[in-house]
Parts: C-alpha cells; sequence; structure tokens
C-alpha cells in the first residue's frame, strides 16, 4: 500500500468509481467530475503497476452528529432536533415545527402546527431558513436556524442525513502504466495534468 494524499480530476475527465481494484469490476454508481478534488483513503499498486486509488469508506462527522441527535430525539419522546443552517441544502421538504427560541407568536399557525422546510431564506440572510406553513400557507418570515445561537425550528418527522460522500476505486492510469493520467496530486495551485508535476510560478514583469 502506498500513503494517501489530495488528488484532482483532471479536466475533461469523468471516471466512473469501482467496486474492486481490478478491470472489469462493477460500478458502484458514484462519479467523478472534472475538476473533482478528494482525498484517497487507500492506495495499491496491482500486478501488473497500476496505481489505484480507493475513495470514501466512512461516513462524514456530520452524517454521525445527526444520526446521534436522531437517536437522542427517539428515545426521548419529548426531544426534538433543532433544524441547522449546515442541513438546509439537503434537508428541504423536510417537516418542521416551531423550535426553542420561536418569537414569532402564532405566524406559523399557533402551537402544534407543521410546515414545510424550503431552504435558505437567501443570501442576505445568511443562517435563516424559508418555511411554508401549512395553517397558514406563509413562508416570508425569515427563521433562524443557528444565527445568533437562536433555533427557530425542529424536525418533526425523521431528521434528515446527508448523501454519503463517492465510494468506490479508480485507477489512475486507465490506459495502463505510462498512459495519461485522469486525477492528479494536489501541491500546488499550478500544476501539469499532463504528467501531474508542479509548474513553477516565471516572472510577471
Amino acid at each position: 500500500c502506498k500513503p494517501t494524499a489530495d488528488y484532482r480530476v483532471a479536466p475533461g475527465v469523468r471516471i466512473e468509481l469501482r467496486s474492486k481494484p481490478c478491470n472489469g469490476a462493477q460500478r458502484t454508481g458514484y462519479t467523478l467530475s472534472p475538476g473533482t478534488e478528494f482525498q484517497s483513503v487507500r492506495e495499491i499498486v496491482d500486478s501488473d503497476g497500476n496505481l489505484w486509488l480507493r475513495i470514501g469508506g466512512s461516513r462524514s462527522l456530520a452524517m454521525k452528529v445527526l444520526e446521534d441527535q436522531a437517536a437522542a430525539a427517539d428515545g426521548d419522546p419529548a426531544g426534538k432536533v433543532n433544524v441547522r443552517t449546515e442541513e438546509l441544502q439537503y434537508a428541504v421538504g423536510a417537516t418542521v415545527a416551531r423550535g426553542p427560541d420561536w418569537i414569532y407568536d402564532n405566524a406559523d399557525g399557533g402551537e402544534g402546527s407543521t410546515g414545510t422546510l424550503l431552504g435558505p431564506y437567501g443570501e442576505n440572510r445568511e443562517g435563516h431558513a424559508r418555511v411554508r406553513w401549512r395553517a397558514q400557507g406563509r413562508h416570508d418570515i425569515p427563521l433562524r436556524t443557528g444565527y445568533d445561537g437562536a433555533y427557530d425550528l425542529v424536525y418533526t418527522g425523521p431528521v434528515p442525513l446527508p448523501p454519503l460522500a463517492p465510494q468506490g476505486w479508480l485507477r489512475v492510469r486507465p490506459g495502463g502504466p505510462g498512459s495519461i493520467p485522469t486525477v492528479v496530486p494536489i501541491r500546488t495551485a499550478l500544476r501539469c495534468f499532463d504528467c501531474g508535476g508542479d509548474l513553477a510560478l516565471g516572472s510577471l514583469a
């Protein structure tokens, strides 16, 4: 095995990840797009001299935290999980209700009302979400999802979990040793996508 490292997919290259480090292995369903940056979790060289990189293999810390929160809420009927800013992109459509810091009277339709999470409120309202309340139908109030440490919303149904990161193996040089690599190590801001080497900055004067 080789030490792990950070890589970037070369321009114009789309890579389908494999279930095992060998030719003809089943696809995992994950694809890396041009310019994608990632860190290998394992690297091996096969008997033909091909370098294979393993991507993924463990659940993210964010997912573990959310799973712990969900488990805690399941164990306590009164337990509710706050809606947080970092979850808004993938939690759209979740069912929510007023949270521990709610200050908007009955703008949600009253205690016990639920709504549908529509996502972030907007760029000018970082740390806020937009919700369509079932009783009122309104969705114009910016609701805090961690802004100034306040949480206006909690999940009432299953807590959304972030998607898994891409998983699988890729061969660095699909054409075999000596062919053009599809990914290159990230070392400096300037790299040669032909050989993967660093490029030196010349004088601009």
